[in-house]
């Protein structure tokens, strides 16, 4: 694989997309970027792996032949409906009290949180730093350089099912590929869509995608909760499919080019016609109707939503409101449903922000916000890792690590972009160390 070109996969319910990005002086330029509908996948989780083997090989090898590179690793995406957020914490006694705490200190606790026990059938997918306490001094979430006799870590721990992992594992193996890296898909939605002022104030990142709704909850620049709602977009377009009669293809077809999420705003005299097979003549769905449909399943998701936002905290707590994106995104007045149903502030997002100038078009639409986000993490721990590799005396600032300034944009978009570097902290697993 050439220098700083990095691969990302998101193996989703309703597309399997794979994206190839480099780091450029402007930032992570997506390079090229590919999607074809999914096949072997439920609600986020892999299940059938030759269907999945059998789309995602075709838009990898355009994906190769357009970056003129092989691919030897990626990085993937994880979801599925059982994910969950537990918190846990990890107390130590040091040993050498009259030393600074130290980042291998630190890194150390965290790791120690990989091993924690859960059932037999879950993995800890990602441990997620919180604060310290050290002796007396509670809620620090900078400990390096302090003196201290106990310190003890807050975490919250991002648990999955391990068949999920392992099926994701050994999909990539057929590949031919190494998985460099593996990571929960909201992590993912949000390094490529929200800004600083977002993830201080607090906000509520929503990706709803076909088959899950996922939530992540980010305040005071930490990740705070994350849950997962088993039901997306497909579930519109079922519902649609059994409420009038037809296709599964035909419900589709109605939902993205008609589809209005807010009634109200609907005409009630507009129909739209259907053609029938065997000569049975045109059926007429009324607009309103439909919309009618469509909008108490994505009441149902916004309930849902509310719910795990008031679980953690208030809504009043999240400054920065909702943040919402996903391929179901795209349908008419989502916005207005979503602040009649929270009561909170709402943004529809795309990831044009976070990414450099010169990316692929495909790149910047709502559909594509997890995989750009799974390649922007890729090319930017790839570029931390050849920085500490060179030699110090060439690198005098080695250690240091700077936010690359935002890019210009347009006065309607949020100026300042989230680095997700500092606020994951030690967050990536290496795959190839996971049970």
């Amino acid at each position: 694989m050439m220098k700083k070109t990095v691969v990302a996969i998101d193996f989703g319910s309703f597309k399997i997309a794979c994206a190839a990005a480099e780091k450029t002086d402007q930032g992570v330029r997506i390079a090229a970027y590919r999607e074809v509908p999914s096949e072997g996948i439920n609600r986020g989780e892999i299940v059938n792996i030759q269907k999945v083997l059998d789309r995602t090989r075709p838009i990898l090898s355009e994906i190769s032949a357009e970056v003129e590179c092989d691919i030897n690793e990626v990085v993937a995406g994880i979801s599925g409906q059982t994910v969950k957020t537990l918190s846990a914490t990890n107390k130590r006694t040091r040993k050498n009290t009259a030393d600074l705490i130290s980042q291998s200190e630190i890194n150390d606790l965290t790791d120690d949180m990989q091993k924690f026990r859960v059932n037999s059938s879950e993995t800890v997918l990602h441990v997620i730093p919180q604060y310290y306490n050290i002796d007396d001094l509670m809620g620090e979430t900078d400990p390096i350089g302090i003196q201290g006799t106990e310190i003890e870590g807050i975490y919250k721990l991002l648990i999955g099912r391990s068949k999920a992992s392992e099926n994701l594992k050994t999909t990539v193996s057929k590949l031919g590929l190494k998985l460099n890296r593996m990571i929960l898909k909201p992590l993912a939605s949000a390094q490529a869509l929200l800004t600083e002022d977002e993830s201080e104030l607090g906000t509520a990142l929503v990706d709803i995608g076909g088959g899950t709704t996922e939530i992540m909850i980010i305040k005071d620049k930490i990740i705070r909760h994350a849950a997962i709602i088993p039901f997306g977009g497909n579930s519109v377009t079922e519902d649609i499919r059994q409420a009038f009669g037809i296709s599964l293809k035909n419900a589709e077809k109605l939902k993205t080019r008609f589809g209005s999420c807010f009634s109200d705003n609907v005409s009630d005299t507009k129909m739209i016609a259907i053609k029938n097979s065997a000569g049975r003549g045109d059926k007429k769905i009324s607009m309103k109707a439909l919309s009618l449909v469509i909008e108490a399943r994505m009441v149902e998701i916004f309930e849902a939503v509310l719910y795990e936002i008031t679980k953690y905290t208030g809504k009043e707590n999240l400054a920065a409101g909702i943040v919402i994106t996903g391929g179901t995104a795209e349908m008419l007045h989502l916005t207005t449903l979503a602040k009649a149903v929270t009561g909170m502030p709402v943004r529809v997002a795309s990831p044009d922000i976070n990414i450099a100038p010169g990316s692929c078009n495909e790149a910047y639409t709502r559909s594509a916000s997890t995989v750009v986000g799974l390649a922007i993490m890729a090319a930017e721990q790839q570029d931390e890792k050849e920085e500490e590799e060179e030699p110090v005396a060439n690198n005098p600032a080695i250690g240091i690590i700077e936010e690359e300034p935002a890019k210009k944009i347009k006065e309607d978009k949020p100026k300042k972009k989230i680095n997700f570097k500092s606020l994951l902290g030690n967050l990536f697993d290496a795959a190839d160390d996971e049970a």
